[in-house]
This record gives structure tokens, sequence and C-alpha cells, in this order.
């Protein structure tokens, strides 16, 4: 079975902890993601400004959850 789950970008402690729950109890690996939204250098700031689209993923922080993805692609060979 080819199934795995990320957490949020941005830490929702509610939710981060039934999205941990949920992969658990169906033993897929999960990939967390809640730390790049701790880091302003990872939203998109510099593309949109201080408007409601700035603290989403921007190019260097969609990369990065990218390149987290992979990795775990890789590891489970899938």
């Amino acid at each position: 079975n080819n199934v795995f789950m990320t957490s949020l970008f941005w830490r929702y402690d509610y939710l981060d902890s039934a999205i941990s729950r949920v992969a658990k109890e169906l033993n897929v690996p999960l990939i967390p993601l809640m730390d790049l939204g701790d880091s302003r250098e990872n939203m998109a700031f510099d593309q949109y400004g201080e408007t409601i689209y700035s603290t989403h993923p921007g190019d260097l922080g969609m990369q990065r959850i990218a390149d987290r993805i992979i990795n775990v692609l890789k590891e489970y060979n899938f």
C-alpha cells in the first residue's frame, strides 16, 4: 500500500495530534512539515508582501516540502 501522510505547513496542535494519531493507526509514514511554517523564510512574503497569501509556502517553502516528501518516497521505495 503506497500511502503516506503529511502534517500541515503551520502548527495547529489539535490537527497535528489527530493527523499523527491516524498515521499511527493506519501504520503509514508521517512526514512532518509543521516546523517549516515557523520560519518566515519558508513563506511567500517576498512574492505577496503583507497580504493574506504571505504566510503560505513560498518557493523555498515549497522546495523544502517537496524535498521531505521525495526523501520519504525514496526511503520507502514508493
